[in-house]
């Protein structure tokens, strides 16, 4: 009885872990996202009264794309495997990447930090829920350092074995063991 209930007890303990560190992730890739968009509208509450029409259209675009990818990585998150959404996702993302670039940034810092942020955390949020390509990067290092250590050790077993077939030729006169 008591290890029936110890195994309950495990299985509720795995199941809320997994589930807080799926929360955590979430929160994770979508709290800068929001972080940003406040960020931007303290800006523009902050200098409404200096902020001229040139800055205020790259500012509002931006704030559309943030909706945009807040919505996209809300639903994408839920189908990483589905290829038909990642391709979707993709154009969505390129798509968003296109607008990103194409609109005429002034020369604002404030303005420019908030699009290289922008750039910045959708790259965080692909990478988040894109497990494929950190497996692959993990795997192609592995197999990187993995196989430099085997062909170092098969270069010494060689140079091992080469060493040996010298000395039995230098050794070995026709059948009879020379001395040393």
């Amino acid at each position: 009885m008591i290890y029936f209930l110890f195994a309950c007890f495990c299985v509720f303990f795995a199941f809320s872990f997994r589930q807080i560190k799926t929360a955590e992730r979430h929160d994770g890739v979508l709290f800068p996202f929001f972080q940003l968009q406040r960020d931007i509208m303290r800006y523009l509450w902050d200098n409404m009264d200096t902020i001229t029409q040139e800055e205020y259209r790259p500012l509002r675009k931006l704030l559309d794309l943030l909706d945009i990818a807040v919505l996209n990585y809300n639903r994408h998150k839920m189908r990483m495997f589905n290829r038909r959404e990642i391709l979707k996702q993709t154009s969505d993302y390129r798509r968003i990447r296109k607008q990103a670039e194409r609109v005429d940034l002034p020369d604002n810092d404030v303005i420019r930090e908030f699009y290289s942020r922008f750039s910045c955390l959708m790259i965080r949020a692909v990478l988040a829920y894109t497990p494929l390509i950190r497996w692959e990067l993990s795997w192609w290092l592995t197999r990187f350092f993995i196989g430099k250590s085997l062909r170092t050790r098969a270069n010494y077993l060689r140079t091992v074995v080469e060493q040996i077939r010298k000395d039995a030729r230098r050794l070995n006169d026709g059948g009879r063991l020379q001395h040393a």
